[in-house]
């Protein structure tokens, strides 16, 4: 046990002056083990009528005195509502352990349904995600569907989350969750454009002559194969993008002028 803690646990009920112990659905007293916490499967307590289960802690250490708790607990006997989750549109890639992995700055649709139509949604994500921003959240999270939008970002690059729906249905509450998984961008080494017919790295040539070698070395990413989307700025013409390639390379020839 931690610290050299011992617990002890006991439950019982009061019947105005009487008091007897919690018993499982076998009818024989329950058994709360020695751990620094308790959990009931479901069933495992009847519905309470009356008066509260009280379940009682007490923890000792050799040396030290005891300390006592005691805590109510009522147990209703209401139906939980049947929750579920599931991706949308742009949904990212469903792994084979069953979670999802998506792009930190894509579109992310997840939708859920509750049992209860009058059932209150709220979506929220473990570690906590503030989902208060319209622009990244524009359904927000007490929605039947939660979107999050093209480049907003909101989830971080590399983590996992779990993603939960509850819906709560007048005191009882269903859950469902699924797990995401935020890809992580490539790594590369440094850009290059030098030119191809010098040794070193020539970066002056000739226009439409010279040709000049643009590499992006030591691409490596978790998803292959990668495209690579070469592109390069005129002053008087901006960007002139280039068909996407697997190569990490391409000989090139450039127009007159300072080129980046």
């Amino acid at each position: 046990q931690p610290q050299g803690l011992s617990f002890s646990w006991h439950c019982w009920l009061s019947d105005g002056g009487a008091t007897s112990p919690c018993l499982d659905a076998a009818g024989q007293p329950l058994d709360l083990g020695a751990s620094g916490g308790v959990t009931l499967p479901a069933g495992a307590l009847a519905a309470t009528v009356g008066e509260p289960y009280m379940f009682t802690v007490t923890v000792t250490k050799p040396g030290k005195a005891q300390a006592t708790f005691t805590m109510p607990v009522t147990v209703r006997d209401a139906p939980i509502p049947s929750v579920s989750v599931a991706t949308g549109e742009g949904g990212g890639n469903l792994l084979p352990d069953g979670s999802i992995k998506a792009n930190a700055k894509s579109k992310l649709t997840l939708t859920g349904a509750c049992s209860d139509p009058s059932g209150a949604l709220q979506w929220s994500f473990d570690p906590p995600v503030d989902t208060s921003d319209p622009a990244k959240f524009p359904l927000g999270a007490s929605s039947p569907s939660l979107v999050i939008a093209e480049g907003a970002a909101a989830l971080v690059a590399g983590g996992s989350y779990q993603a939960s729906l509850s819906c709560t249905s007048g005191a009882v509450v269903g859950r469902a969750a699924l797990s995401l998984r935020v890809n992580r961008p490539p790594t590369t080494g440094a850009l290059s454009a030098c030119r191809a017919d010098q040794p070193g790295c020539v970066r002056e040539g000739r226009a439409i002559v010279d040709r000049f070698l643009v590499e992006v070395p030591n691409v490596a990413d978790e998803d292959e194969p990668l495209l690579l989307h070469f592109g390069y700025d005129e002053a008087s013409a901006g960007t002139t993008w280039l068909a996407p390639s697997t190569n990490w390379f391409l000989s090139l020839v450039f127009p007159a002028g300072n080129i980046t």
